[in-house]
């Protein structure tokens, strides 16, 4: 009996945390798509275990980059190693790892890969949000642009950029150095200052300044 209570909950925190998954998802995926972005939660050994409707239709068109009973596969060897190592780097630390993925004679598409906020997460799993843009892709503001949009200090402009890169505010604040209270309090001031409500809207605002 206690087995398969135990169970039950295991089950139960598990679809709490896919509904979860799937609710931020829909939102980074309308803030990211209008730069051919497609948004991925992956574990550090490659499983997807989200894909935004961008995702599906990447995986859908037979490029190198694919799916391969769920994992994250890339027929060059050299492309897979360097995807496996830059999973684990970015599960185990708080920094952004970009990859260059080779697409043929297309040319390649670029993975970006961050540890997932933790509100995404089961217990101790640490899970990466990964991010395929097509090497077409516009750039993401500078530092310096975002301060110039919207008359933010460079300190509010790095934590726009954290949170355009899919960082959570817990996460910049390690990297920083400072405490969460004040990366918070510096989200509050960004959302007065660009009439926003919610970090998915200052995401989407930002990427889609002029």
């Amino acid at each position: 009996m206690r087995a398969t209570a135990v169970t039950h909950a295991l089950r139960q925190a598990l679809a709490r945390r896919d509904e979860r998954a799937r609710l931020w998802l829909g939102g980074a995926e309308s803030a990211f798509a209008a730069f051919g972005e497609a948004v991925l939660l992956v574990t550090p050994a490659g499983t997807v275990l989200r894909a935004s409707a961008g995702a599906q239709e990447f995986f859908g068109t037979g490029r190198s980059l694919r799916l391969r009973g769920q994992r994250l596969w890339h027929p060059d060897a050299q492309a897979q190693q360097a995807l496996a190592a830059g999973l684990r780097l970015a599960a185990q630390s708080h920094q952004r790892v970009c990859l260059p993925i080779p697409v043929g004679p297309a040319g390649q598409e670029h993975l970006e890969l961050a540890r997932a906020a933790p509100q995404l997460s089961l217990g101790e799993e640490v899970l990466v949000l990964a991010r395929i843009r097509l090497g077409r892709s516009q750039a993401l503001p500078s530092i310096d642009s975002l301060c110039s949009a919207f008359g933010i200090t460079p300190a509010e402009a790095r934590v726009l950029a954290a949170l355009i890169a899919g960082q959570s505010p817990k996460q910049h604040a390690g990297a920083q150095g400072v405490s969460v209270h004040t990366v918070r309090s510096q989200v509050g001031s960004l959302m007065a200052k660009m009439g926003c409500t919610r970090q998915v809207d200052l995401v989407r605002k930002a990427l889609l300044a002029p």
